[in-house]
């Protein structure tokens, strides 16, 4: 019995302990005491999740107060080997022990972007003269306080004024939903119909964060054993190449495009072996990822007569439409449709994303004056290289009916459509397009075309196409033949076509509009049974853009001359700018004149006698690129950045501020009084305070003279101390044009001394 109880005593009096660097796969995890027992080792749990090891069970005792594993009880998921030379213990475990290295490609929001609404307001203007003294204007206002952004527009001629949308915007941008309360156009999907209303809508609107993943993207995982180079190709690109540690390697949010998208994962490892990991991933536009959601409820009255009357709200109406990703390749959603006591219509949708594609289909029912009608629609596309095809195909019974006006009264039983392209090498295309209507009238039109682009050169394209039509004017032939030529940013084309109005020739030539200040121009011209030009030439400043048109058909002329601009105001002053299109912004260096201002990296003008220029035509929400020229800046001023990533709301404008120092030396003396005598400080520390509570130092010399750097100007409490010798005066800082300002001698008494 005495013999049984002394064992363990022996095995632990055979234990030894050493200090061993931890290697786990070739990757140094620092220093662990280690117990060897025999041909066992026992390391620290502590040591080992620090060294990147997880999911693992093991044999574990206690030694003192820590937990220690037993390494070979690990087998086969791990192996050790210990080096007493190097005092190194070797760990290679499998990378399921290793947990997870997470590799998300998708960049998403720019680390440094910055989102800013300011208050603002803007009017857009378009001002037009015709032939015959015959004149009309159009005007677009909105005003974006604290989030909310209130819209008008307004449309006048010679006799009348009309107005046209008035609401109110807000978007929440977290949850990416916009509420508007006013006009605003209602959809209910497919096999839905439209209506102008004046009510209240909510939607989900995925642009207020442009950088959102709302469709199913790839993802791969990969075991890594060593360190190893991780390279990700897409569609033969590489999109990324990454170091990356052993154990579980998941690449997700892979960078890819809609259609078929080829994708590869290559790593190398340390012994230079190669390993490789392929997937097919179709990207589809239209299933959403699992659990995202997109809707449109609208409710209010219908508007009829935009443009023509004020205030013609008719009848309530209800429009909603509904889908969400129930996994990442089953997309469900519905849509309603309600007019009280006439019209009910709605019905069930599903879109599916397949190796092969996406496939959409629909489904609806409608009441309307006691008749049922019914209808349904379904659609495939697949987008690949090189070939991409797909077709639609809807039927609807003569009683099916939405809240989509029906002016032309014509009803379709079914409607068809397919296409094909094809890039048969770098420069030939094909496309083949054919599209089918029958009516429940009687009436039948089809439309067939074919349509080929080569590339004869890097700037030289020739583009042909052949159509054949059958409708109720009789069967016909369309073909057209045009040649084109890129000059820069201009393109001159020369084109025949053989078409119903039978055979003409034409002349195209186009320029369009730059960024910033500068020309454009379009000039059309063709022969046949009615000779036709028209000329347009365009001029776009800082402060608007003018257009001069004129189209000639036969012997009839009509001129028109057009002044397009904005009045915007935002940080506290009144600017004339170019239309404002979404957003914009207020590029403001203070108080530097003639500061060259770019966004993305394309110039849009110069700051003017303030300092101030503005971008009329930003993207809402999205990180835009707006740059200084620092080169331009005075050498007495300094600015600290010259870049910004700005992103203002919608319908509304940001001021993006680049904060320039004047560059100015402030220096002097310090004359100190003690007792009965004065004399200039030997040495010391000043330090100034201003009112708002910043400080600055400056060493004091031999002689008492200080220096500050870009000391703004300012009244100052001013402390001067050294041994013991302390004195506090005021420091005053005037207004001052040269790069460095003499203050001269200053004085003060020191404390105690009178």
């Amino acid at each position: 019995m005495c013999a049984l109880l002394l064992v363990p005593a022996i095995a632990a009096a055979q234990d030894q302990r050493a200090m061993l660097e931890l290697v786990v796969n070739r990757v140094s995890a620092g220093e662990s005491l280690v117990i060897i027992r025999g041909a066992d080792a026992l390391v620290p749990l502590t040591g080992l999740t620090q060294a990147g090891l997880t999911g693992f069970k093991g044999r574990r005792e206690t030694v003192g107060d820590q937990e220690y594993v037993s390494l070979s009880s690990l087998a086969p998921d791990l192996s050790f080997t210990i080096d007493e030379l190097d005092l190194r213990l070797n760990i290679t475990a499998t990378p399921d022990l290793l947990g997870r290295t997470i590799q998300d490609l998708w960049s998403g929001a720019p680390a440094n972007l910055v989102y800013r609404r300011d208050t603002s307001s803007y009017l857009n203007y378009s001002a037009n003269w015709h032939t015959g003294n015959h004149a009309d204007l159009f005007a677009e206002s909105a005003t974006s306080f604290r989030g909310a952004s209130f819209y008008n527009t307004l449309s006048a001629t010679d006799h009348s004024a009309t107005r046209g949308l008035t609401s109110v915007t807000i978007d929440r941008r977290k949850s990416m939903q916009r509420w508007t309360l006013g006009d605003s156009l209602a959809y209910s999907g497919a096999l839905g119909g439209d209506a102008w209303i004046g009510g209240i809508s909510v939607s989900k609107e995925f642009s207020i964060n442009p950088y959102y993943v709302r469709y199913p993207t790839l993802s791969l995982s990969t075991p890594i054993a060593v360190p190893s180079v991780m390279e990700v190709e897409v569609n033969g690109q590489v999109v990324s190449q990454q170091h990356v540690a052993p154990g579980r390697l998941d690449v997700r949010n892979l960078p890819l495009t809609i259609g078929r998208n080829d994708a590869r994962i290559i790593v190398r490892d340390a012994f230079g072996q190669t390993r490789e990991l392929s997937s097919t991933y179709y990207m589809t536009s239209s299933a959403l990822a699992q659990g995202v959601h997109d809707y449109q409820y609208n409710f209010g009255f219908r508007r009829l007569g935009i443009g023509e009357k004020n205030w013609d709200y008719r009848v309530p109406v209800l429009l909603a439409r509904h889908r969400v990703g129930l996994t990442n390749a089953v997309t469900a959603g519905g849509r309603l449709e309600v007019q009280p006591g006439r019209l009910l219509s709605g019905g069930p949708s599903f879109n599916f994303r397949v190796p092969f594609g996406e496939i959409e289909t629909a489904t609806s029912v409608s009441r309307r004056d006691n008749e049922w009608g019914k209808a349904s629609l379904t659609a495939f596309n697949y987008s690949g290289r090189p070939i991409s095809a797909g077709g639609s195909i809807m039927l609807a019974s003569r009683q099916y009916t939405t809240l989509t006006p029906n002016p032309l009264n014509e009803d379709p039983a079914v409607q068809t459509n397919l296409y094909a392209s094809a890039s048969l090498g770098s420069p030939l295309s094909l496309t083949m397009q054919h599209s089918q209507t029958r009516m429940h009238q009687g009436l039948r039109r089809e439309r067939s075309t074919l349509l080929a682009s080569i590339h004869l050169h890097r700037n030289v394209e020739l583009t042909a196409s052949a159509a054949r039509t059958h409708d109720e004017h009789g069967r016909g032939r369309e073909v057209y033949a045009g040649l084109t030529v890129l000059f820069g940013k201009a393109s001159a084309t020369v084109s025949q076509t053989h078409d119903i109005r039978g055979n003409r020739m034409g002349v195209d030539a186009q320029q369009p509009l730059p960024v910033g200040a500068g020309y454009g121009y379009q000039l059309h011209v063709e022969d046949g049974a009615t000779d036709i030009a028209t000329g347009i030439a365009r001029f776009q400043g800082q402060h608007g853009r003018y257009e001069v048109r004129q189209e000639t058909v036969g012997t009839q002329t009509t001129t028109t001359l057009s002044t397009m601009g904005s009045i915007v105001g935002i940080g506290g002053g009144l600017y004339a700018t170019r239309p404002v299109q979404q957003s914009f912004a207020l590029i403001r260096v203070p108080g530097v004149e003639g500061v060259r201002a770019f966004s993305s990296h394309q110039e849009i003008g110069k700051t003017g006698r303030g300092g101030d220029v503005l971008v009329p035509d930003l993207q809402a929400y999205y990180g835009n690129i707006l740059n200084i020229a620092d080169g331009d800046i005075p050498i007495e001023y300094a600015v600290a950045d010259a870049g910004l990533t700005l992103a203002p709301p919608f319908r509304g404008g940001a001021v993006a501020h680049f904060d320039v120092q004047r560059v100015q030396r402030v220096l002097g003396r310090v004359k100190v009084t003690i007792g009965h005598e004065e004399k200039y400080q030997q040495y010391g520390e000043l330090t100034v305070t201003a009112a708002n509570g910043r400080s600055y130092g400056s060493p004091v010399g031999s002689d008492g003279t200080f220096y500050f750097e870009n000391l703004p100007t300012g009244t100052y409490a001013a402390v001067m101390e050294y041994r013991g010798t302390r004195c506090a005066f005021q420091l005053v800082v005037p207004p001052a044009a040269d790069m460095v300002l003499d203050l001269g001698t200053v004085r003060c008494t020191a404390d105690g001394g009178q």
